[in-house]
């Protein structure tokens, strides 16, 4: 568990891994383990996903290729093709 943390803030925040002992490390696998308490994979948990997009909601393409720019394309490349073996 303690890898895959910080894979995600090597890969998803861009940051630098925490030591695997520190209390930072052992405060979020604690909260790990908390939040799978009495719940199972398939179970829909409140705040788990993106929630409703309201249909009113017009997409704007230019605006999603700045947001995707400058939040995504950074873990997941220019075109989406990710990045392999970048940890």
């Amino acid at each position: 568990l303690e890898e895959r943390i910080n894979g995600c803030f090597r890969r998803s925040m861009n940051g630098k891994p925490l030591p695997p002992d520190s209390a930072d490390m052992q405060a979020m696998v604690a909260y790990f383990d908390w939040m799978k308490n009495n719940t199972r994979p398939q179970d829909k948990v409140a705040g788990r996903g993106v929630g409703k997009v309201d249909p009113a909601l017009k997409p704007d393409p230019e605006n999603g290729r700045k947001v995707y720019a400058r939040q995504c394309a950074v873990c997941h490349g220019e075109n989406g093709e990710g990045l392999r073996n970048s940890a």
